[in-house]
């Protein structure tokens, strides 16, 4: 600029400065919403793990956006509501729900192109296998928008737990916790990534809180039992499969690791067989697996057969009564846990992950599990035979 009237020029620099604060700290108005549908909106919005509660959530936001259909917050967090109960639907029956959802994250997205609960039910609308680099493109996007909310934090873990990235799901998770102590969705993931990626007490022990503060989020029962049961710690098992406290809080889907407990509580050859041969059965009967129970054999010294099962099988639900339901079905954290790190150590690992659809998302991304680093053998040249090795289909 010509300095001949400096005092205009500076006149005009800090009427810039003006503006750019104004502009960030007071962004252009949105569009007025009606109390009633905005107290429905803050009654319906937060997490809860417990199916009725959900389904008495969507009602809520239904009403809320019936009221004021130009509310891209309540479309969102409605999408996100309706995802948390799809999961528990039978497969067979989720395509109307999704496509329910879909048009609300349009909706949202519309009105509302930055709001987080969209995005994070854009993220659950992926497969939980096989579309990996597809939730990498909406995870990138909640790491730009999402650092004010801890349950973008913890979806944010949760993916990075998914893909093998354990210590960096701990380290979101984390910051999530910070800024709210008291989600329980950020709880969850946070004490589950800790033991996870190996800090194995430290884990314990935030798991053990968290499930003081909210007894009925069987998310957190289900993993702080199997963190006590890796511990040997049976005076704490019991109490969460007290028959008293499970009729009062259920683990609802997650009931299928009791059995597993029992096992390593009393890891006989007979017992181990047992559960062995329940497990084939299964895989049998269906011809489908679920990966997250190989990692169920792994203590049980079921490596082998593990990988025999899994060459005889499709990954997957089956459609049957049998499937697996809920937020953690078919979802891969497990096979990276610390814990047991039997099946990462045997090549054959890796062709499983192609099979997922994990290999093309390390080779995308180049976003390598903490895994690549400690197997005995070349990861991600093992990873490289695999590039164009067919993923399994997740259901159909």
């Amino acid at each position: 600029r010509e300095l001949e009237d400096i005092f205009a020029v500076q006149d005009e620099i800090s009427q810039a400065i003006a503006d750019a604060l104004d502009a960030a700290f007071f962004p252009p108005k949105k569009v007025k919403v009606d109390p009633l549908a905005y107290d429905l909106y803050l009654r319906g919005k937060e997490y809860d793990p417990n199916p009725e509660h959900i389904r008495d959530k969507i009602g809520l936001l239904e009403a809320a956006v019936k009221i004021a259909p130009e509310f891209g917050a309540a479309w969102g967090s409605l999408a996100l509501q309706r995802q948390y109960a799809n999961v528990l639907a039978p497969y067979a029956e989720r395509a109307p729900i999704d496509a329910a959802i879909a048009e609300e994250i349009r909706r949202s997205l519309t009105l509302e192109p930055e709001n987080v609960d969209a995005r994070m039910a854009e993220f659950f609308r992926f497969d939980p296998f096989g579309e990996f680099v597809g939730q990498h493109a909406v995870i990138q996007h909640l790491q730009r928008i999402g650092q004010n909310s801890p349950e973008a934090l913890a979806i944010i873990g949760w993916h990075l737990g998914a893909v093998g990235r354990t210590k960096e799901s701990a380290a979101s998770a984390a910051i999530g916790m910070a800024l709210d102590p008291l989600s329980s969705l950020a709880n969850a993931v946070h004490g589950a990534s800790l033991w996870r990626s190996g800090q194995i007490e430290t884990g314990r022990a935030e798991l053990h809180r968290a499930a003081e503060i909210w007894p009925d989020d069987h998310s957190i029962a289900s993993v702080y039992l199997m963190a006590c049961a890796h511990a040997q710690d049976w005076a704490a098992v019991d109490r969460l499969i007290d028959p008293v406290r499970l009729e009062r809080y259920p683990l609802r889907e997650a009931q299928r690791t009791v059995r597993w407990v029992e096992t390593l509580r009393d890891p006989t050859p007979e017992k181990r067989q047992q559960y062995l041969e329940a497990f084939a059965r299964q895989t049998r009967s269906t011809g489908h697996i679920d990966a997250r129970g190989l990692t169920f054999l792994a203590p049980l010294d079921f490596v082998d057969e593990a990988f025999e099962l899994l060459d005889r099988a499709k990954l997957g639900p089956s459609g049957g009564p049998k499937d697996a339901l809920g937020h953690f079905a078919y979802r891969t954290p497990m096979l990276f846990m610390a814990a047991y790190p039997q099946q990462r150590a045997d090549q054959r690992f890796v062709k499983l992950c192609a099979r997922l659809g994990l290999v093309e998302y390390w080779l995308v991304t180049q976003n390598w599990p903490d895994c690549a680093d400690t197997v005995p053998y070349d990861f991600k040249a093992e990873c490289e035979k695999y590039r164009d090795y067919p993923k399994d289909v997740f259901f159909g």
